[in-house]
C-alpha cells in the first residue's frame, strides 16, 4: 500500500506500474511502459512518498519522489527481485 492508501503493482511484462484505489476500483498508471522504470518486479515505499523499485531484466534499482521524477540507483544487480525500505 502507498502512502495515499493505494494498492501498488509491479508489472515485469507490463513494463509498468498502477496503483488501485479500492474505494473507487479506478486504476491509474503511475510508471508508463515505455517510461524510465523497465520492467519493474516489486516496489516499496519510503517514510517521504519514494516509491523504490527493482527492475529484474535489467538488474536496476530506481527510485521514483512524489513529483514523479525517477532516477536509477544501481544498474549492477543481475535479476534483481524484491525490496523494502
Amino acid at each position: 500500500t502507498g502512502p495515499d492508501g493505494r494498492i501498488y503493482v509491479a508489472q515485469v511484462t507490463g513494463s509498468q506500474i498502477s496503483a488501485l484505489d479500492l474505494s473507487t476500483g479506478v486504476v491509474e498508471t503511475v510508471s508508463a511502459k515505455g517510461g524510465d522504470i523497465i520492467a519493474p518486479d516489486d516496489g516499496a515505499f519510503a517514510d517521504d512518498g519514494t516509491l523504490y523499485a527493482t527492475e529484474v531484466m535489467d538488474g536496476r534499482v530506481s527510485a521514483r519522489d512524489s513529483a514523479g521524477r525517477t532516477r536509477v540507483l544501481r544498474d549492477d544487480l543481475p535479476c534483481a527481485n524484491g525490496i523494502t525500505v
